[in-house]
């Protein structure tokens, strides 16, 4: 069983995970809208996950923020909302280098430290 830093690790492989695919949806979603594409948006923030998952927010950012570990059925209903299936989801987590998950670490880091002042 996973413990200390390779747990935390872990928790943030998976946020990061989620994070990318959010930006791609964002990415997607401004493609389209200069491209003149209508068709249904696709989810690309936290609020837009919680309308289609029930969520709560703070969950959802509890999550990519790789301070709560993610359930199974957790995740499903986040990569249902994202459009993406497991398989493309699996892609991007076994892409993430270590590099960036000490990135990703210190970027929520700077941001906590932010917030408290």
């Amino acid at each position: 069983m996973a413990k200390g830093k390779e747990q935390e690790d872990i928790k943030l492989r998976y946020g990061l995970a989620i994070k990318k695919l959010i930006e791609k949806n964002k990415k997607i979603n401004i493609s389209n809208t200069k491209k003149g594409v209508i068709e249904k948006k696709l989810d690309d923030s936290y609020s837009s996950i919680y309308t289609s998952t029930g969520l709560r927010t703070a969950t959802i950012s509890a999550i990519i923020n790789g301070g709560s570990e993610i359930k199974g059925y957790t995740l499903y209903q986040i990569l249902t909302s994202l459009q993406v299936s497991f398989a493309k989801f699996g892609k991007v987590f076994d892409t993430i280098t270590d590099k960036e998950i000490a990135d990703y670490k210190d970027e929520i880091m700077r941001a906590k430290k932010i917030k408290k002042y």
